[in-house]
């Protein structure tokens, strides 16, 4: 459970991550984190947005602009976390997905389910 579950708070639901920041089942992090920006513009968003909404929350928005920072701080640790993967985990990551990509296009079975 994250943290955000255990409060209450539904990010899909909720006006914190609008439907209308999604395309095709990926939002604005995940474009970013795929190329959109560098891996320092990408850690320069979260920390800015995270110091944002924890600056301002006494005299604006309250315990929602606590959520909001908390939605970039968690951003921020899962980048991180991904990034400091090792060599071996991503060319694992990365041979799995070339994986299913090649049977999605139909360019190989897999001989599991034959």
């Amino acid at each position: 459970m994250t943290p955000e579950e255990s409060m209450g708070v539904n990010f899909n639901d909720s006006k914190l991550k609008p439907k209308y920041y999604t395309n095709n089942g990926k939002d604005l992090f995940d474009r970013f984190e795929e190329g959109l920006m560098t891996a320092e513009q990408n850690r320069g968003f979260y920390i800015g947005n995270v110091f944002k909404y924890i600056t301002r929350y006494q005299n604006k928005n309250g315990v929602e602009d606590l959520q909001k920072a908390s939605t970039y701080l968690n951003r921020l640790i899962a980048f991180e976390t991904k990034a400091n993967r090792t060599d071996s985990e991503k060319m694992t990551e990365f041979w799995a997905n070339t994986f299913k990509n090649w049977q999605k296009a139909g360019d190989i079975r897999d001989s599991r389910t034959d």
